[in-house]
């Protein structure tokens, strides 16, 4: 639906509401109807799918990227301990 002719109050740095909006008419509406056997409707569908395969793929990528992160983590602390152990070995 669109609106037009709307009154605004203008001349104020802060947007405020319209305190009317009696000039308000409808210029026109959109037909929203789908028609669920038409061939967009299966288009709709196959792209659909594709789209779910497709994040898919990425949620498994990401969980796969964030578990090798986690095992670099892991594997940094470990060193971390073994150099935190060498250097006090070292300045005694």
């Amino acid at each position: 639906m669109i609106v037009a002719g709307a009154r605004e109050t203008v001349g104020s740095q802060h947007s405020e509401q319209p305190e009317s909006i009696n000039n308000t008419y409808v210029v026109g509406t959109t037909n929203s109807n789908v028609i669920p056997n038409s061939s967009d409707m299966c288009d709709n569908d196959i792209q659909n799918d594709q789209n779910s395969v497709e994040c898919g793929d990425e949620r498994v990528a990401l969980a796969n990227l964030i578990a090798n992160l986690k095992l670099n983590v892991e594997e940094n602390k470990k060193i971390q301990k073994q150099l935190k152990k060498a250097n006090t070995t070292l300045a005694q």
